[in-house]
């Protein structure tokens, strides 16, 4: 077998046993480290969606559509840091994303 696919094979188990964890045991009986780790875990995943996002914008050679990323990603900072809102944040995340991904491409005839 390849390198890369025992690399695979190592991380679905991994993930496959930190999914069985959380669903056989309780989350009263987790330490409390591990619970406030959870807590941030939405925030974690949504900053790594919006890296990707950025990285992809600015490896592209268009500077309208990375002002316009970095723009929508200054504006859901905002959002983040003025609402304190979970739920907030993501809808404005969401919206950044469908500018980016699906109007953009339209104004700058892409």
């Amino acid at each position: 077998m390849s390198e890369s696919i025992i690399a695979v094979l190592c991380l679905a188990a991994a993930c496959w046993l930190l999914r069985v964890t959380f669903v056989l045991v309780p989350a009263e009986k987790l330490p409390a480290a591990v619970r406030r780790s959870l807590d941030q875990m939405a925030p974690a995943v949504l900053a790594a969606l919006a890296t990707v996002e950025i990285t992809e914008s600015a490896s592209d050679a268009n500077p309208v559509g990375m002002a316009t990323t970095v723009l929508l990603l200054g504006l859901v900072a905002f959002v983040a840091y003025r609402w304190r809102n979970l739920t907030a944040t993501v809808a404005a995340a969401l919206g950044g994303v469908a500018v980016v991904d699906l109007l953009l491409p339209l104004a700058v005839g892409g």
